[in-house]
């Protein structure tokens, strides 16, 4: 042995972690937007963390904060129509 670490070797797994990295955060992405936006925030917002150490901390917060009850401006409460009783499926006719 030479001393050198044998891990982790050239595999050519590359490509495929760069797909499944893509794979993974394009949704995550969406999803902070889309509770942010339940929070009456713009998604850029999420730029915040960008910021080292305190960026990702004022993110979470901001994530696990109450959304605005009531329509806001970048539409309706997702809640409201649970607060009416509608439990998804069909609606009837």
């Amino acid at each position: 042995m030479s001393g050198r670490p044998t891990w982790p070797s050239s595999t050519g797994s590359g490509p495929l972690v760069a797909l499944y990295s893509l794979a993974v955060f394009l949704p995550a992405l969406g999803v902070a937007i889309r509770r942010l936006h339940d929070t009456n925030r713009s998604g850029w917002w999420v730029l915040l963390a960008l910021i080292p150490l305190v960026g990702w901390i004022w993110l979470i917060v901001l994530l696990a904060l109450p959304g605005t009850q009531g329509p806001n401006k970048h539409g309706p409460d997702p809640k409201a129509a649970e607060a009416m009783g509608y439990q998804g499926g069909p609606t009837p006719a």
